[in-house]
């Protein structure tokens, strides 16, 4: 029931705001992250430029999660963020946890 009302699409991230994008929309957004192997698609830094355009210019909300990054920070500098410690682990392990920094981007409040 609670998600009866959400959509899960397959489509290009700029086709998805486009088609879905109205004031009550909120948009989870979660890329690759920036200069990070072990993507199987392609996202070029340009792509984030157009995100962070796009997330300036939407109706609705979008809320980012992102890898910590100089490029990113100054990127999406213009909106709200919150910084969170989180720990990578790779295989499911703990013994191969790395920690790192993720960034969580608002473009409301």
């Amino acid at each position: 029931m609670r998600l009866s009302r959400v959509y899960i699409e397959s489509l290009d991230w700029a086709a998805c705001v486009k088609r879905y994008d109205r004031a009550y929309t909120f948009f989870f957004i979660d890329p690759p992250y920036l200069e990070l192997a072990g993507y199987e698609s392609a996202f070029p830094p340009a792509e984030y430029e157009k995100l962070a355009g796009c997330m300036a210019s939407i109706k609705g909300k979008a809320m980012l999660t992102i890898n910590e990054h100089p490029v990113i920070r100054k990127l999406f500098s213009k909106f709200r963020h919150d910084e969170v410690n989180i720990q990578y682990t790779v295989g499911g392990t703990k013994s191969n946890a790395k920690k790192s920094r993720e960034l969580i981007f608002y473009n409301w409040g």
